[in-house]
């Protein structure tokens, strides 16, 4: 006879029960380890989708990097200076 798989509904209800059942001190332990898990789950996808974004394009170098950031700076101190001039 064939096993029943259990709903899932009824599953999360069992961990709802268990987690109202944790101390603060583990239900703090608990959500630190969901949110790692969340935060690294998120991070996974973002690299990926920058990879995706810069399949078949060059890496830049630390050098198209820093250039980069030293005009983006160059031109928000630009934007300041002419906001604090108006």
């Amino acid at each position: 006879m064939a096993q029943r798989k259990p709903d899932t509904n009824d599953t999360l209800n069992q961990v709802m029960k268990l987690v109202e059942q944790l101390s603060p001190e583990q239900y703090a332990e608990l959500r630190r380890k969901l949110d790692a898990k969340s935060w690294g789950q998120e991070w996974r996808e973002l690299v990926k989708d920058v990879e995706n974004d810069n399949q078949g394009e060059p890496a830049l170098s630390d050098e198209e990097i820093l250039a980069e950031v030293k005009a983006v700076r160059t031109e928000m101190m630009a934007e300041r200076a002419r906001k604090s001039s108006s």
